[in-house]
């Protein structure tokens, strides 16, 4: 589980308000992983992947007004993660290697994703541009 506390604010009230829903989601999926309860689990997994996108979407949209200078880096990123994800849900619906495998690699992956890019990245960005 992962606790949202200051380190996750940007000062930008829209970007945080996403980062907090962003974990709770991924924090609900831990859950529901740990219990066993796998179908649950996909759907947060879809849930988490769509969210993100409309993050994402929400996030580029706000860099470019600001003037970020390193948009397409940072754009770049989010298409990362998008693939990896995407690449999981494919699995889990393909069963390729196992559900519960490939649901805790995606565990591993969000919680990398989440420490290296919301509390890093994320905040790199907006301490530039302050």
């Amino acid at each position: 589980m992962i606790l949202y506390d200051e380190y996750f604010e940007t000062g930008y009230k829209l970007i945080d308000v996403q980062h907090k829903h962003l974990v709770h989601l991924m924090n609900r999926y831990e859950e529901l992983l740990y219990q066993n309860n796998l179908k649950e689990a996909g759907k947060i997994l879809n849930d988490f992947m769509e969210y993100t996108s409309y993050h994402f979407l929400t996030e580029e949209k706000i860099y470019k007004t600001l003037d970020y200078k390193n948009l397409e880096e940072h754009k770049e990123l989010h298409s990362i993660l998008k693939k990896k994800l995407q690449q999981y849900i494919d699995l889990f619906l393909t069963k390729e290697e196992g559900d519960l495998k490939v649901l805790k690699d995606v565990l591993i992956t969000l919680t990398n994703w989440i420490e290296e890019h919301l509390l890093i990245e994320d905040q790199l960005v907006f301490k530039s541009l302050r």
